[in-house]
């Protein structure tokens, strides 16, 4: 997955018929790509900007069950996903970790001690959830020794349950990633244009490379749309008359240092005065807070992050923490993101299930909406089923057993991280930078050890170093394009770490330009640079 590589992947673009064409780079669509292509279907996969720029990197970055599903008795959604989270674990080990979810329990709260403990009950149930992660209750003292400083009016004890963390938009570029492997063809900034058709039905899209200006015809037998919030105008390209079928919502969350915000522990609690759950969740030294529901009225491309946003979460924190009084001047970075669901009547977002559903338009377009991070496994699954029998062929799903392309090839990660750090500590690398390389690029980490060897008397600097060594290694294998791409989506850097992102930006745009010169491919000004401002780290505020 580099530049090369790409101008042969737009060569096969334009001289090759495809089983399958998906329109979206999101974690759906690069499912989809991994299922069809892993079953022998000849695979395109197009993005209009970087892979899970959109949705698939702004999400409260947990696989989780959806315990609050509960309340809208959407039992087979809570039972799928969650019995999703083992496959996922077990198929990208490096990359979900389990937590020990705090949750609260108050007089004045949504549940009571004992509704909560039928609800985790039902949930476990429905989630399959083994012996060693089944939930515990706690009481007062118990609750306040985990996590010191929780509001103590009328806390009554707290549940203790299971869950996995994991970087959606690094989940999402190990799919892509594995989808390669087996042979599909996957672009970042190449922009669907038009639908194109034949006989009246969708036979491929006109699209454009972002980073050439070329315009390119892909033809395929089938077309899916897994575009997120941009599925309607994709499905209007098809047909200009096409009934918008969903209601956006906008999530945000906020970024705080760990000082600032003492969570040492997992929570998932009421913001009581609203009656609402948030989570508030600590990684990589920061604790991040989210998230919103409201109906979003911005531009897709460009979400705002707004005031009233903000003062609903700090509301709550302060809610729940009331001795730290965090104001916005505490917050470090944030992301904002667009939810699709599914239109159901004058339903608000938060009263409308996460379920997804296929659309099927009369040229034989196909679109999936809605969903949960964690259900895109079935997602991908149903939307190849009907692909596979539209072409008349048999095959059926493999990637419930499938290993991510980049997985350490052992059982023992920390074993694999303490042999890592005794290579590396002699070019500046310590336990903290060999462990986050391991859990962003699992066995890529030892190319960037390697490649750190290589240009160490090039850098002698040693930050400027390990930054050079990662860079190359987002370049060579992961389609990085821009800044944006690397300290965004690959590394994640801007968030849980924006001072040291915000330092070392032009020289991270330094060592991307001189690599893509290489390639003889110009990073174009504004393709993928930053594309809010929200995403550094509130500079309007």
């Amino acid at each position: 997955m580099n530049h090369p590589q790409r101008e042969k992947q737009k060569q096969n673009l334009k001289s090759q018929i495809y089983d399958l064409l998906v329109i979206g780079g999101g974690v759906t669509g690069a499912g989809i790509a991994l299922d069809a292509a892993s079953r022998g279907l000849k695979v395109a996969l197009v993005e209009k900007y970087d892979f899970a720029s959109g949705t698939s990197s702004k999400s409260t970055k947990l696989i989780h069950g959806g315990l609050r599903y509960l309340k809208q008795f959407d039992f087979k959604l809570v039972a799928d996903v969650g019995k999703e989270r083992r496959i996922v674990k077990r198929n990208a080990p490096h990359l979900v970790r389990k937590l020990q979810m705090l949750l609260p329990v108050y007089k004045t709260g949504s549940l009571s001690g004992f509704s909560l403990k039928i609800a985790l009950f039902l949930y476990e149930k429905l989630a399959g959830v083994k012996g060693g992660e089944r939930f515990s209750m706690l009481n007062r003292k118990q609750v306040l020794q985990i996590q010191p400083g929780l509001n103590p009016e009328g806390l009554q004890g707290a549940a203790l349950y299971s869950e996995y963390q994991a970087d959606d938009s690094r989940l999402t570029i190990g799919l892509i990633k594995t989808a390669v492997a087996y042979g599909a063809e996957c672009l970042n900034y190449c922009k669907a244009i038009q639908i194109t058709e034949k006989k009246g039905k969708a036979s491929g899209a006109i699209v454009e490379d972002l980073l050439s200006g070329e315009s390119i015809e892909i033809k395929s037998k089938v077309v899916v749309a897994a575009a997120g919030p941009w599925t309607d105008e994709i499905r209007k390209m098809e047909s200009s008359d096409s009934e918008n079928k969903l209601l956006l919502s906008k999530g945000i969350h906020l970024v705080f240092s760990q000082e600032k915000l003492p969570v040492s522990n997992p929570v998932y609690t009421d913001d009581r005065e609203k009656q609402r759950m948030y989570f508030l969740i600590p990684n990589r030294g920061k604790v991040y807070v989210g998230t919103t529901d409201t109906l979003s009225s911005d531009a897709i491309d460009n979400p705002i992050l707004e005031y009233k946003d903000i003062d609903y979460l700090l509301d709550a924190v302060n809610n729940t923490f009331p001795n730290i009084r965090l104001t916005s001047n505490d917050i470090e970075s944030s992301w904002v993101g667009i939810r699709p669901l599914i239109r159901k009547g004058n339903k608000g977002p938060s009263e409308i299930s996460r379920k997804d559903e296929i659309i099927h338009s009369d040229s034989g377009l196909l679109s999936i909406a809605g969903g949960k991070l964690t259900g895109y496994r079935i997602m991908a699954k149903k939307v190849t089923n009907l692909v596979i029998k539209r072409l008349g062929m048999k095959t059926t799903c493999k990637t419930k057993w499938i290993q991510f392309a980049d997985n350490p090839e052992t059982d023992d990660l920390e074993k694999y991280i303490a042999l890592r750090k005794g290579e590396a500590s002699q070019v500046g690398f310590d336990f903290i930078d060999i462990k986050r390389l391991v859990e962003t690029y699992g066995k890529g980490c030892e190319w960037i050890i390697n490649c750190a060897f290589e240009l160490y008397h090039k850098y002698p600097n040693s930050e400027q170093l390990k930054i050079a060594a990662e860079c190359h290694y987002a370049v060579k294998f992961e389609f990085v394009c821009s800044v944006s791409d690397f300290l965004i989506r690959r590394t994640g850097h801007l968030y849980y770490n924006h001072n040291y992102a915000i330092a070392h930006l032009d020289f991270v745009a330094d060592v991307i330009q001189e690599l893509l010169n290489q390639s003889d491919i110009e990073r174009k000004e504004g393709v993928g640079y930053f594309e809010s401002a929200s995403q550094q780290a509130l500079p309007s505020l």
